[in-house]
């Protein structure tokens, strides 16, 4: 069957339905050398993605590549464990090395106010796993905001998203501990 159009011209584009020269289409796979989707429609659904944070898909595909680079460049990986550790190291210096709930030096961690850690690191990063370097620096351009505290992870994770450690007795409770408005204090 011969479209009305010559399809050495143009096509039509899968996503808005219009007819259009192969002018309007970036090149790739597709018939002719050229993608389904139009270059206006390509843009927007591009601005969408970004507007909301991206495509799953697309952070595994970058996360892998950054994989491959990072294993094939040992050099690439010291930089970054040394910028995560510089990091780390000024923001434990501000807020302490010891757990605010056993006193430990073990592992420590950052602990969010209000037990919303999960909630604070989607509104800054878009998920949940943005822990170390990117939180880090958050904290250190924020300059040290009030209401963080450090605990060891052990006393963190059993914490989780709840008001206090759940690690300790009453009777063997830190005290001091700011994880919980110690009702035994």
């Amino acid at each position: 069957m011969v479209n009305s159009q010559s399809e050495s011209s143009g096509r039509h584009c899968t996503k808005c339905g219009a007819w259009k020269p192969w002018g309007e289409f970036y090149r790739g796979k597709g018939p002719n050398g050229h993608v389904g989707i139009c270059k206006p429609c390509q843009l927007a659904y591009q601005r969408e993605l970004r507007k909301n944070g991206g495509s799953s898909a697309y952070r595994e595909r970058k996360l892998k590549a950054q994989k491959r680079y990072s294993d094939t460049h040992p050099e690439y990986r010291e930089q970054q464990r040394n910028r995560w550790q510089d990091l780390r190291k000024q923001v434990l210096d501000h807020y302490g090395w010891t757990c605010g709930c056993c006193g430990s030096g073990y592992r420590p961690s950052i602990d969010h106010p209000d037990s919303d850690g999960a909630a604070h690191r989607t509104a800054l990063f878009g998920n949940t796993r943005m822990t170390g370097a990117p939180f880090y620096k958050w904290l250190i351009d924020q300059g040290f905001p009030d209401g963080y505290q450090v605990l060891c992870l052990p006393c963190n994770q059993s914490k989780g998203n709840g008001p206090k450690c759940k690690m300790h007795s009453q009777d063997a409770h830190c005290k001091t501990c700011t994880c919980q408005s110690s009702p035994y204090s």
